[in-house]
């Protein structure tokens, strides 16, 4: 049953990846385009593919407010506006928000100004996802919490990147790369990149299908601890909210363009040689 299951699960991808194609348009036409034919469908077809209980989950697409985000500058007294609030090319969410989406302009056309913008924008915002998270369960053992990953997604130039951030160890955030796929610009592209690109969605189902699971342990173990501090005030030490306690930035293009610019994404130098 298992077996048909994963089965059914594929061919559903491929339909869906066909139906992608069925326009015909061209990718490098603006950062619309790449957003309706490739990012925003490679987030919602993970979610359709989802086995189990999705919590709620649901897909926004379009320039959604992150409202974790809004959240937490709001609760560090920050001098909010609501005109300059955090929005995403599209998320996941509902009851949280576990994924969010930027793409940084159409198909092999951006700046390394724009690509190092969207990635710090993206980093931030899934941090103040995580912190929000840890807020709303903060009876939660930080043993449970610390196995938890939210990601968000990055477009631009020729690629698809998927990045998790973590929280190992109190107030010490991971950012890593989980994924990379060549964006195929036709149905009749190069094979390997069009199972590249199924490998990718498949990977982010999976990765959101552990992150719901880890949800459910971090739930379960957050209701234990608030029985049994019914009675008794929760130790500071023992508050994930103080123990997941992020420096929560909105970052802007003005202030990134003054301390950030150069500070981008870029593969390890001391990576394992390339085979010849």
């Amino acid at each position: 049953m298992k077996l048909f299951k994963i089965r059914f699960d594929i061919m559903k991808f491929f339909y869906r990846i066909r139906d992608i194609y069925q326009a015909e348009a061209d990718l490098s036409h603006s950062e619309t385009m790449m957003n309706e034919l490739i990012t925003r469908p490679s987030l919602k077809f993970a979610l359709c593919a989802i086995s189990g209980d999705t919590r709620g989950l649901g897909f926004f697409p379009r320039e959604e407010q992150l409202l974790s985000m809004t959240k937490q500058l709001k609760n560090n007294n920050t001098q909010y506006d609501e005109r300059l609030c955090y929005k995403s090319d599209a998320k996941t969410g509902g009851n949280m928000e576990l994924v969010l989406l930027e793409t940084s302009n159409s198909y092999d056309d951006t700046t390394n100004k724009k690509v190092n913008f969207d990635f710090h924008k993206g980093m931030f915002g899934t941090v103040a996802m995580l912190k929000t998270i840890a807020d709303k369960y903060n009876y939660a053992s930080f043993d449970s919490f610390k196995k938890l990953k939210l990601y968000f997604i990055h477009a631009h130039t020729k690629h698809l990147r998927l990045w998790s951030i973590s929280c190992p160890v109190p107030n010490l955030f991971v950012i890593n790369r989980e994924d990379k796929c060549s964006i195929p610009v036709s149905f009749n592209d190069d094979t390997k990149n069009l199972f590249d690109y199924i490998g990718f969605m498949w990977t982010l189902k999976e990765r959101i299908e552990e992150t719901l699971l880890t949800i459910g342990v971090i739930e379960l173990a957050h209701k234990e601890y608030m029985k049994e501090y019914r009675y008794k005030p929760l130790l500071s030490e023992m508050n994930l909210s103080n123990r997941v306690d992020p420096s929560i930035v909105e970052i802007t293009e003005r202030v990134h363009a003054s301390y950030f610019v150069e500070d981008g994404p870029f593969s390890s130098p001391l990576g394992p040689p390339k085979m010849p």
